[in-house]
């Protein structure tokens, strides 16, 4: 018989959801601005290697700790995922199918999380030192990285709207919220194909904001939903056997409300 989540699990890997929300808005933060906090300025796609080099070499300490820090970020990613799919599992039953594409495609973004930082963490290396097309180069597998980044993301909310929809474990609002963030990812797209205008991958509104921005927002609003249902599950257990019993198992309880 399979071992039912905990509320202590549930509000670790909420917490998990919140922190790699924020921890990616600060990161990007820091890597879109000239200076922390700032307004975002910083160069097109289209702009040349020379252009990009010379503003890795002014801002290359901020560079390197953004890059740090969405490297960090996919830690508190594992125990939201390891949350999400336990409270999908226990939903869905013993079949599993959906709850496991939803795994393997938050594996796919973790990885493409992994990917971008590694290269932007090489791009603000040694700027000064090597040739303006090694930073650009990396810049731009950087930026390109939001194409599977959108994939993985993408693949992740589908599934979850599946089961969510169909079998319940979590609100039904966070299934069809999962929709419409899963279709703005196709955005990200664009960065394959331009590097100007909306669908640029490092400022354009469709190439950017709208994906990146709509999934962190989902993240954060995913955490929260979750720590509230698992502190309901157990305020709503009476006496002391039952909130023993709150912290033992919340899987068919508030959260699938």
């Amino acid at each position: 018989m399979r071992t039912k989540m905990t509320a202590t699990e549930a509000k670790i890997g909420a917490a998990g959801g919140i922190l790699y929300g924020v921890i990616s808005i600060v990161a990007w933060q820091l890597w879109a601005c000239p200076s922390f906090p700032h307004i975002p300025h910083f160069p097109r796609m289209s702009a040349s290697a020379a252009t990009w080099a010379h503003w890795y070499v002014q801002h290359q300490d901020t560079k390197r700790l953004a890059g740090s820090l969405w490297a960090l970020s996919v830690i508190p990613m594992v125990f939201f995922l390891s949350t999400l799919y336990t409270a999908l599992r226990q939903a869905e039953g013993r079949r599993g199918y959906w709850s496991r594409i939803m795994l393997v495609g938050g594996i796919l973004t973790e990885v493409s999380v992994v990917l971008f930082s590694l290269a932007l963490l090489i791009a603000a290396y040694h700027p000064g030192k090597v040739s303006a097309d090694v930073t650009y180069t990396m810049n731009d597998i950087f930026i390109v990285c939001a194409v599977p980044l959108g994939v993985g993301f993408m693949t992740m909310t589908a599934a979850i709207a599946v089961v969510v929809l169909k079998y319940g474990g979590l609100p039904r609002w966070i299934g069809k919220a999962a929709l419409v963030v899963g279709v703005f990812q196709l955005g990200f797209q664009g960065s394959a194909w331009t590097d100007t205008g909306t669908f640029d991958g490092s400022g354009g509104f469709l190439g950017l904001y709208l994906p990146y921005g709509s999934s962190l927002i989902w993240f954060i609003a995913m955490g929260i939903a979750i720590a509230r249902w698992a502190s309901k599950a157990e305020a709503e257990q009476p006496g002391e056997t039952g909130t023993r019993g709150a912290r033992d198992s919340i899987a068919g309880g508030a959260l699938s409300r």
